[in-house]
């Protein structure tokens, strides 16, 4: 596992990101397929992530679920799942529980009237958008679905071109779908 370093925002009570580098075997050789490393990010400092930084990944999932809570706290939850079930090899649940980190946190910004209009000075919502739709953007590439995954990654960069995630992940796409061709 690789780890990046974590990123900061100079917020006293900002949301810790750390991402996780993952390597996905793909129709290329094997020397081809090391190179191909997906990002996902976890959410460290809240719903279990450290044990998921500390590749405790099925103690994460039993203390996470079932998967309940709403608003930040249930996107917190859902996308650390998500992960989690990723790291495990889990396909169905990791999907589902990324499809439904986006779902929370895009109705937190829906509903959260300080949210909606990005006047919460302790939250970026929208780099927790584009992080949970990177993550989706990831279960779309374990699940072989090119044309997902390659929406899912696009639409975290229109939603916070700040988010490194979503960069990384399209460039390892495209980079996969070139191997792929030419095998």
């Amino acid at each position: 596992m690789i780890l990046h370093k974590k990123v900061h925002r100079a917020k006293p009570i900002a949301t810790m990101f750390a991402a996780i580098a993952l390597t996905f075997g793909t129709g290329a050789s094997a020397e081809e397929s090391a190179d191909l490393r997906y990002t996902v990010a976890v959410i460290s400092d809240a719903a279990q992530g450290r044990l998921i930084l500390k590749e405790r990944y099925e103690t994460a999932i039993e203390k996470l679920e079932p998967l309940n809570p709403y608003g930040l706290r249930g996107f917190n939850t859902a996308n650390n799942l998500c992960v989690a079930y990723i790291k495990v090899g889990d396909k169905t649940n990791a999907k589902q529980a990324c499809q439904l980190a986006v779902e929370r946190i895009q109705h937190v910004i829906d509903f959260t009237p300080a949210a909606k209009h990005g006047r919460n000075p302790d939250q970026d919502y929208g780099r927790l958008l584009a992080i949970a739709l990177s993550n989706l953007g990831v279960t779309y590439v374990i699940n072989a679905d090119h044309e997902l995954a390659r929406a899912a990654f696009t639409a975290a960069i229109d939603t916070e071109a700040d988010a490194r995630e979503p960069f990384i992940n399209l460039a390892r796409l495209d980079q996969q779908i070139e191997s792929e061709g030419s095998v």
